[in-house]
C-alpha cells in the first residue's frame, strides 16, 4: 500500500509518499514562500507530486490512497491541494483522506509525542 500526502496549508506546501503498514516516509519535497507568494507557492504541487513518485518509482497505478492537509491555512493552498488531491482520487478510483494539517506536520518522525503549532500571521507582512 502506498500513499501519496499533500498539504499547502502553509506557507511551505509539502507532498510526501508513505508506506501506512509502517509509517514510513519514503521521500518528500517541501516549497516554501515568503508571505507576500503564499498564493504562488502551491502551483509547482502537482509537479512536484508526480516528480516525487518517478524519483522513488511508483506509478500513479500504485497508490492507495490519496491524503491532504484540510486546514487550518490559507484559502488559496487548502483549495489547490483539495482539488489536486480529489482529481488524482477520482481519476485513479483511490480514497481520499481529508486530515487536519497540524496532525501531518510530525508525520514521519519518530515514534513520540508531539504538539504541533503554527504562527496565525496576523500582522505579519514582507
Amino acid at each position: 500500500m502506498t500513499v501519496l500526502a499533500l498539504d499547502a496549508s502553509t506557507a511551505r506546501a509539502t507532498v510526501a509518499v508513505i508506506w501506512p503498514g509502517s509509517s514510513a516516509v519514503i521521500a518528500k519535497v517541501a516549497a516554501e514562500a515568503t508571505v507576500a507568494e503564499r498564493s504562488e507557492h502551491v502551483e509547482p504541487l502537482l509537479p512536484a507530486a508526480l516528480a516525487l513518485l518517478a524519483s522513488v518509482s511508483v506509478p500513479l497505478s500504485e497508490l492507495t490512497a490519496i491524503v491532504c492537509g484540510a486546514g487550518p491555512g490559507t484559502f488559496t493552498g487548502l483549495r489547490t491541494a483539495a482539488s489536486i488531491a480529489k482529481g488524482l482520487a477520482m481519476g485513479l478510483e483511490i480514497p481520499l483522506y481529508a486530515v487536519p494539517s497540524l496532525s501531518l506536520i510530525p508525520a514521519g518522525l519518530a515514534d513520540g509525542r508531539y504538539l504541533a503549532v503554527l504562527d496565525a500571521g496576523r500582522g505579519d507582512r514582507e
